[in-house]
């Protein structure tokens, strides 16, 4: 079993903090959403690449899947992919439930 805290990975969260969160990105100041996407892609990158080193578990199949499309999904938001776009990212917990991945509509 790999500890979060040998990997760098956040302790996950419970799903009913997500609102909060949801909230924070729903009422950041206009234009700095771009800066939290880059903020999340550069944790995500570095997330990914951590789990590219460690040996295949179950659970962290499901999170490496999590952050790789997580990866391909905030690289699209940061260079402007829908944004134009009056709905936000939802947040999935269909692959793991611990830590959702973005789906852009």
């Amino acid at each position: 079993v790999v500890s979060t805290q040998s990997t760098g990975i956040p302790m996950p969260l419970d799903t009913s903090s997500y609102p909060t969160l949801r909230y924070i990105i729903d009422h950041a100041e206009p234009g700095r959403e771009t800066e939290l996407f880059k903020e999340s892609l550069h944790h995500f990158t570095n997330v990914k690449a951590t789990l590219e080193k460690i040996p295949p578990q179950q659970s962290a199949d499901h999170l490496a899947k999590v952050v790789k499309m997580n990866c391909v999904q905030l690289g699209l938001l940061v260079n402007g992919h829908n944004k134009d776009s009056l709905n936000p990212p939802i947040l999935d917990f269909s692959i793991c439930h611990n830590v959702p991945f973005l789906k852009i509509t």
